[in-house]
């Protein structure tokens, strides 16, 4: 009976154990909160919301910390914004119709706070962002008349990440996260300004 209860208590151990450790993966789906800054001749441009995708993996050390990869992936089609100015022609009502693609490869550092509530735990992430984004064709209208740009703007940088949110355990196996996330300062080009890719995200995903 005394050698049952120590096996017992061992598997019970081992379990807990493995419950806080070990590798992850999962998928996410969100929206991007932006804070775009236009150069000077474009004047006021609204990129609006668009939805935002996420796949993840990584491992915790313990019940505490670990670390993780994402890749975010969006695209931004046919945000707007004027006046124009170039070439020293200016439009006073303009219309500008491009397309942003967004890829984010982000490695962090990942804390863990458990919570009061059993499998809830608070987290914390930071780490660096590599940024890859790229503008195409865009058309500036005003009363009729076009200004065709024509201009493809591809531009790569690295940046600081950091996000926080919430985690649920299902089981010690499944995990929801909700969460917000920041990949960093990224420039457009000269011709298009930067901005902020900040993003509110739900994932759902399988520990091992």
């Amino acid at each position: 009976m005394k050698k049952i209860l120590v096996l017992f208590s061992l598997f019970a151990g081992i379990s807990a154990y493995a419950a806080d450790s070990g590798p992850y993966i999962g998928v996410g789906l969100g929206a991007n909160v932006n804070n775009y800054k236009s150069p000077s001749d474009m004047g006021s441009v609204d990129m609006g919301r668009n939805i935002v995708g996420d796949i993840f993996f990584g491992y915790n050390f313990n019940k505490y910390i670990g670390t993780g990869v994402d890749v975010i992936m969006t695209n931004m089609a046919g945000f707007s914004g004027g006046p124009y100015s170039d070439d020293g022609v200016t439009t006073t009502s303009a219309t500008i119709n491009s397309n942003l693609s967004y890829t984010a490869i982000g490695w962090s550092v990942v804390g863990y706070i458990p919570a009061y509530v059993r499998n809830l735990k608070l987290y914390g992430k930071l780490g660096l962002s590599y940024n890859m984004q790229g503008i195409n064709s865009s058309i500036i209208q005003n009363e009729g008349d076009y200004l065709e740009i024509n201009d493809n703007s591809y531009t790569r940088s690295l940046s600081l990440l950091y996000g926080a949110g919430v985690e649920y355990d299902i089981y010690n196996t499944v995990l929801m996260r909700v969460g917000y996330q920041n990949n960093g300062s990224s420039s457009l080009g000269s011709d298009y300004g930067y901005f902020n890719l900040g993003t509110v995200m739900f994932s759902l995903g399988i520990k091992f």
